[in-house]
């Protein structure tokens, strides 16, 4: 994903930049620019009237709040 060796980039087709070089605190780190999320589809166990949700007997629940406030930050629509 270095820029200097392609950034990324598959093909010729891929023109936009998705990865730079930047310097913080003096050293080198890679910055990747951000995705907007327009939908996120998630699993929930029981919903109420006012849209709370649990997972309390689902599986793995990992990062369903995280994805889902990323959407909502990102102006997206969160299904449950």
């Amino acid at each position: 994903m270095d820029p200097d060796n392609g950034g990324g980039k598959i093909n010729s087709i891929t023109t936009d930049d998705i990865v730079e070089h930047i310097e913080f605190d003096g050293k080198p780190f890679l910055a990747y620019k951000t995705l907007p999320i327009d939908v996120a589809i998630l699993r929930g166990t029981t919903a109420d009237t006012d849209g709370n949700i649990t997972m309390e007997k689902e599986a793995l629940t990992l990062e369903a709040l995280a994805i889902a406030t990323a959407t909502r930050n990102s102006g997206g629509f969160v299904i449950v």
